[in-house]
């Protein structure tokens, strides 16, 4: 390789302990010389790579470009870098980054058949490339994320902010940066809130909880706050994240789910479900302060006929307007609720004695006998109504279901029209009816 001993040269021993690989090339890329650092980059014995070609270390479809661009490297290594994949004989690959410089412009001793050639330093830049990676990663998840982030110093200066920040917030990138995030109160937090969110951010580097902030246009709005502290080598924090989550959205869907599985779609009456609920608030209430209250079951007499002459919307109509109806015959403090079809359930709180559940039976019975204006079309229909008293008659849900139920189909049989207190007879004789069939 060389026209002289070299080993005594300093230059010579930089080349074999140097801690980056370096290959000594000729003009067409053969190796001449490697040293230790380079074989064990590629898994072979100094001896293994004499007289092969770099091309042949070089990945798959990279190797037309490698070589391409190794002749110009030759001739012009100034300035010029390359940056390739190598492969190891155990098929292993690692980014590499290549720098090369004439050796006659170190060692004008150093020649092939008169030749200058080319000393290659080798650099792996796997661990540099997976870094580049994460970062445009997280600023790719940074920019794209639909959840607002802001990043903050120590001393809590906005830094940086994405995207979905500034659109959520309204203000400019230009009028957050440098700002302290106290111009986002909203004046619903005391102060001694936001002392405590930041001992627990010192103390314990991370923080999550509800926080009220302010819009830009005035507007105050609920958010869920998560707020990470990023540490330096010596533990210190030096930056700080916060991910903020509008839970206003989330609250709006979990108030349109409950409202979907408590109240009726038609008449946004309470249905049999919050009715029960109500019902059995009502009972434990009684234990802690005893109150007599009457449970009504309310079924429309001759609805049917209404469907049947006037069609689906006019029978819906009828139903919107009693329930209107029957919220004007009861107290605010009553539940009016929408069992099924034409079935409607009073709940009537802290009555005295049982007429004040007849009076409220009575007031509906006539709300109801008046006739219905549905779009230019008169309809008649009146109903029939099962009254069962608690604690008088039973201390379950299930039990006074029973017995307004049982009261209401008396009423029916009575001529409709009217109302019927549950009687203990009643359930004897639906049972002796069970034991005949």
């Amino acid at each position: 390789m060389a026209k002289d001993d070299l080993s005594g040269n300093p230059f010579y021993l930089l080349f074999h302990q140097a801690p980056v690989g370096y290959l000594v090339l000729d003009n067409i890329g053969l190796i001449r010389g490697a040293n230790e650092t380079f074989c064990r980059m590629v898994d072979q014995e100094r001896d293994q790579l004499i007289g092969r070609s770099l091309a042949e270390y070089v990945s798959g479809v990279e190797r037309g470009i490698f070589l391409a661009r190794y002749r110009a490297l030759f001739r012009n290594p100034a300035g010029q870098n390359l940056e390739t994949f190598i492969q190891s004989a155990r098929r292993s690959t690692f980014y590499a980054h290549l720098q090369g410089v004439r050796i006659n412009t170190l060692l004008p001793c150093w020649q092939v058949d008169n030749r200058s050639l080319l000393l290659l330093a080798v650099t792996d830049l796997t661990e540099h490339k997976r870094a580049e990676e994460r970062l445009r990663l997280a600023a790719t998840v940074f920019e794209t994320s639909t959840e607002s982030i802001m990043i903050t110093d120590s001393h809590g200066i906005i830094k940086a902010v994405n995207g979905a920040f500034t659109k959520t917030m309204g203000y400019e990138l230009r009028e957050i940066i440098g700002q302290n995030p106290r111009i986002f109160k909203s004046g619903r937090m005391p102060t001694e809130y936001y002392a405590r969110l930041w001992r627990t951010l010192i103390e314990v580097g991370y923080w999550e909880g509800e926080i009220w902030n302010r819009r830009k246009n005035g507007k105050i709005y609920q958010e869920w706050l998560t707020i990470t502290a990023v540490q330096d080598s010596e533990g210190q924090n030096v930056e700080y994240v916060a991910i903020f989550s509008d839970i206003t959205r989330r609250r709006l869907s979990t108030e349109e789910i409950y409202y979907q599985a408590h109240y009726d779609s038609l008449t946004r009456l309470p249905n049999r479900n919050l009715l029960l609920e109500r019902l059995g608030q009502a009972i434990q209430q009684n234990e802690r302060e005893p109150r007599k209250f009457a449970l009504l079951f309310i079924d429309l007499d001759h609805f049917k006929k209404v469907n049947e002459t006037l069609g689906l919307i006019a029978g819906d109509r009828l139903l919107q307007e009693t329930a209107q109806r029957l919220f004007g015959c009861v107290r605010i403090s009553d539940t009016v609720a929408r069992q099924m079809g034409d079935e409607f359930a009073v709940l009537l709180w802290d009555i005295e004695r049982s007429t004040d559940a007849a009076q409220a039976a009575a007031k509906i019975l006539a709300a109801l006998d008046q006739p219905f204006d549905l779009d230019d079309q008169s309809a008649h229909v009146s109903a029939s109504i099962g009254i069962t008293l608690f604690p008088d008659d039973g201390w379950e849900r299930a039990q006074l279901f029973r017995n307004a139920d049982l009261a209401m189909h008396r009423a029916k049989e009575a001529g409709r029209n009217t109302f019927q207190f549950f009687e203990p007879a009643m359930t004897e004789a639906v049972l002796a009816r069970r034991t005949l069939e």
